[in-house]
């Protein structure tokens, strides 16, 4: 029997499959939350802050699972969707559960608005990787082709 040596990431996993993966840890967790018996303060702020902290997770795989993808931009305008649907999804999750909007949970709002700014911060910071790993690839490539060697020759005369 043959083992699958390949790494977790270096299989392509769509941001649609993380994004619902995302929005059911929410359903689960913030379901659960709601029938827990817990503080008024905490009932009602529960929900959202699961909401978000499914957001951080969804924002950190998906940035870097965004290294394998062979098409950059597909991917990154499917994250950025997929995004936008999870806060929302999750919004809408937690207002059902607590009948309250993000206005009268106290900053849950202003955590929305920060973990949308951070999730930017972490594709740009994976696309600059993935970049700067294509160049160096691409670099290797040209020295193994022996190019490099001939212009270096070149050079020197």
């Amino acid at each position: 029997m043959e083992k699958n040596n390949s790494s977790f990431l270096a299989n392509e996993i769509s941001p649609k499959k993380q994004a619902i993966a995302a929005f059911i840890g929410v359903v689960i967790i913030g379901g659960f939350g709601s029938m827990m018996n817990l503080s008024e303060d905490l009932a009602r702020s529960f929900p959202w802050m699961i909401g978000v902290a499914f957001m951080l997770v969804f924002a950190i795989f998906n940035s870097i699972l965004w290294i394998p993808a062979k098409n950059m931009m597909t991917y990154l305008s499917e994250s950025m969707t997929c995004y936008v649907l999870l806060a929302i999804a999750s919004g809408i999750f937690s207002f059902l559960i607590t009948g309250e909007n993000p206005n009268e949970v106290g900053s849950i709002k202003w955590i929305f608005i920060v973990m949308t700014i951070g999730y930017f911060v972490f594709l740009g910071i994976m696309g600059f990787i993935k970049r700067f790993a294509l160049f160096l690839n691409h670099e290797e490539e040209r020295k193994l082709s022996g190019k490099y060697e001939q212009r270096r020759r070149r050079k020197r005369r």
